[in-house]
């Protein structure tokens, strides 16, 4: 376990808690239980290598820094943090942001330059508040479409991001209206496929119901002959067919072949 100071301070009057350059792997478990006072934490300049999932109990905040340490990841707890405006995260190893990073609504301002990330959640496009987004110095290959939704965002920073040059070239990837006007068409091209891919489920969906109905057809109008051949099958022919309709006709019963001949008042004989 690691050894922390004997005494951790506590926030000041407005809130505010700087832990900077204490070598800390992880955070001492007191900062959780601080969740009604911590309005800015400061965890810059650490060893941090991951935060614990008890991040999500420091309601209040709005101000966190985790800059420059050794983070891959944030706990999906993040999104908890509902008060949160302001996230500074540059100079770690972070790969990727939990999708439920954008439950934290009135995120403002986001620093995530000098990491590792390879994609930014599609959850993004739920951040309305967000103004500023900071990602440059990564290894994107693709940003997420919804970025042209957010009626705030004014500034975005995806400078050298070489896997994003089929997207947008180096030399404007700090260039915001051509970034939103790029996030833009996709985001038209995936609505529009969408709708075709919704089309054709729709169209496959009717003709499957269209071919299940005609095969319920063809077996009723198969099960009719079939009854039809076997009525054909069980009419009386010849001398019994004629018998059978004078019978029918004038209850006479005689046999066409009978010595008596027609009988008086057969219509059939």
């Amino acid at each position: 376990m690691e050894e922390f100071d004997d005494l951790v301070p506590t926030p000041d009057e407005d809130g505010k808690l700087e832990l900077t350059y204490r070598g800390w792997k992880l955070v001492d478990e007191v900062i959780w239980t601080m969740g009604r006072e911590l309005v800015v934490l400061n965890l810059s300049f650490n060893s941090l290598e991951e935060l614990a999932p008890e991040l999500g109990d420091l309601q209040l905040i709005r101000e966190l820094d985790v800059s420059c340490n050794k983070l891959v990841t944030f706990p999906k707890q993040i999104g908890k943090l509902s008060m949160l405006k302001f996230l500074k995260c540059n100079g770690n190893k972070i790969q990727s942001f939990p999708e439920e990073i954008g439950d934290c609504s009135r995120l403002q301002k986001i620093l995530a330059g000098e990491n590792s990330l390879l994609e930014l959640p599609n959850s993004f496009h739920k951040l309305k508040d967000l103004s500023t987004l900071q990602v440059c110095n990564n290894s994107l290959t693709e940003l997420p479409p919804g970025l042209c939704l957010l009626p705030n965002l004014k500034e975005i920073d995806i400078g050298n991001n070489p896997g994003l040059e089929f997207m947008i070239p180096l030399k404007l990837q700090d260039n915001t209206h051509f970034i939103l006007w790029m996030c833009r068409i996709r985001y038209e091209h995936e609505t529009q496929m969408a709708l075709v891919d919704k089309t054709n489920q729709g169209y496959n969906s009717m003709m499957r119901k269209s071919d299940l109905g005609t095969n319920e057809i063809i077996e009723k109008v198969e099960k009719v002959n079939d009854d039809y051949r076997d009525l054909q099958d069980g009419l009386p022919v010849g001398c019994d067919a004629r018998r059978a309709r004078c019978y029918v006709c004038c209850y006479c019963k005689l046999c066409c072949k009978c010595k008596g001949g027609k009988i008086n008042g057969c219509a059939i004989m």
